[in-house]
């Protein structure tokens, strides 16, 4: 989602791509840098509001179609991940609750919730979404 909704529109703007780039065998790389560079970005959004995806043209080793080296500087901020984020948040929430109404369990059964996540999100969670977090989370292994 990051790939096509900031990614893929900068490189557009900034270089000289094909809109079927992904089929170019010169430059199927972009992908996997591109989200290289918007994983270093994401994590630095779980502890500040800006960031840049950012990899630059070494890093990145591929020329547009123009022969321009391509490289990433795009700002990044907390609003736009929480905007790209937000419906599959509030799905998987929606979800839990299905699947404990149907195991027929209420709130009040539940002493913890384990999350599937690095520990430095679950503070940006808690402040987001204040009302589902009633019980204690913990990043506990499940053995």
């Amino acid at each position: 989602m990051i790939f096509e909704k900031i990614i893929t529109p900068w490189l557009h703007d900034n270089f000289d791509f094909p809109d079927d780039f992904m089929e170019d065998d010169n430059l199927k790389n972009i992908y996997s840098v591109g989200m290289y560079a918007a994983e270093k970005a994401k994590i630095s959004l779980s502890t500040q509001e800006e960031s840049t995806i950012y990899m630059d043209e070494n890093e990145v080793d591929c020329k547009d179609i123009a022969g321009k080296n391509i490289y990433f500087d795009i700002p990044f901020t907390r609003t736009e991940l929480d905007d790209l984020i937000k419906d599959m948040v509030d799905e998987t929430i929606e979800f839990s609750r299905n699947m404990m109404k149907d195991a027929g369990l209420s709130g009040a059964d539940i002493e913890k919730l384990f999350l599937s996540v690095v520990p430095h999100v679950i503070n940006h969670f808690e402040k987001k979404y204040p009302l589902h977090w009633k019980y204690k989370l913990t990043q506990q292994l499940i053995q």
